[in-house]
Formats: C-alpha cells, sequence, structure tokens
C-alpha cells in the first residue's frame, strides 16, 4: 500500500510509525480529517495458559497495564 501511495496510485489512511521516514523526508504529506477517529483497540495473545510468557512479553505488558490505569486515573482527576 505504502509504495502504491509513493508512486501516486491512490492515498491511504495507514499507521505514522509505517511512514516516519517518508514523511520526514517529504515523500509523503499527512492531513487531519476533522472529526475522523482513526484510534483502534489491540489486544495481547500468546499460546499457552492465562500467565503471560516470563520474559519480555510479561515486562512489557505489566508496562502497558501501569500506563492504562495512570491514564484512567488521570482521566478521572480531570476537573468538569
Amino acid at each position: 500500500m505504502r509504495a502504491a501511495v509513493l508512486a501516486g496510485a491512490a492515498p491511504a489512511v495507514m499507521s505514522r510509525l509505517t511512514v516516519t521516514d517518508d514523511l520526514t523526508a517529504g515523500r509523503l504529506r499527512d492531513i487531519t480529517v476533522p472529526g475522523l477517529d482513526l484510534r483502534r483497540q489491540f489486544r495481547t495473545i500468546w499460546r499457552g495458559g492465562r500467565t503471560p510468557p516470563a520474559g519480555g512479553v510479561r515486562c512489557l505488558l505489566s508496562h502497558i497495564g501501569s500506563c492504562a490505569k495512570a491514564k484512567r486515573s488521570t482521566a478521572r482527576a480531570r476537573p468538569l
């Protein structure tokens, strides 16, 4: 898809992570579409039981959980 956009075939909606170098170099341009929210939910998956595998995977999931919890508590603390 990225190659098609670079070739001028059509516009696309892609993750900023996949085109960061192209945006920085000016090969592609991003635009904001008012009212369009493309956030999505991700799920973690692994093979085996309910407990994540030891090591990096478990550390990453713990970090993500901590960040999500902090974000929720910050959102609740905002004045209306």
